[in-house]
């Protein structure tokens, strides 16, 4: 209880310094507001009453920070999954069409490739390194 009076006390005086500080605030761009008119007539300035503005609640989920976060955190995973995916053998077939001058004919050709990977530890640190990647965005 005691510790409860002493910092109602506490805030009741830094309140009391602020609005101080306010009114000498007000006096100071008084006094330059004078000093830039030259005027040796002293000016009265109207008092508006301030208007009461509408709190607009802010759905967290809807800001363009968290969508950033959720992007990134997307981008990371995504980047792991191609890694992993280049692990894989890689199977192509092409059909080409041609001419050749010196027996004029067109061409034709089927040409059918299998790509398999040799060397895993430059992909499997790469995935790796995806994944931490990954874990870092998720952190954030």
């Amino acid at each position: 209880n005691y510790l409860e009076k002493i910092t109602a006390k506490a805030k009741q005086r830094q309140v009391n310094l602020n609005f101080i500080k306010a009114i000498e605030d007000v006096q100071i761009a008084y006094s330059e507001l004078m000093s830039m008119v030259q005027s040796e007539d002293s000016l009265v300035i109207a008092k508006q009453p301030l208007k009461k503005e509408k709190l607009q609640l802010v759905n967290i989920n809807e800001t363009p920070e968290v969508s950033f976060f959720t992007n990134s955190i997307l981008v990371a995973e995504r980047t792991r999954r191609l890694e992993k995916q280049q692990l894989l053998p890689d199977i192509t077939l092409n059909y080409f069409q041609g001419t050749n001058s010196g027996i004029n004919r067109n061409l034709r050709g089927y040409q059918l490739g299998l790509k398999i990977p040799l060397l895993f530890t430059e992909k499997s640190s790469k995935i790796k390194a995806s994944k931490i990647a990954e874990d870092i965005a998720a952190e954030k």
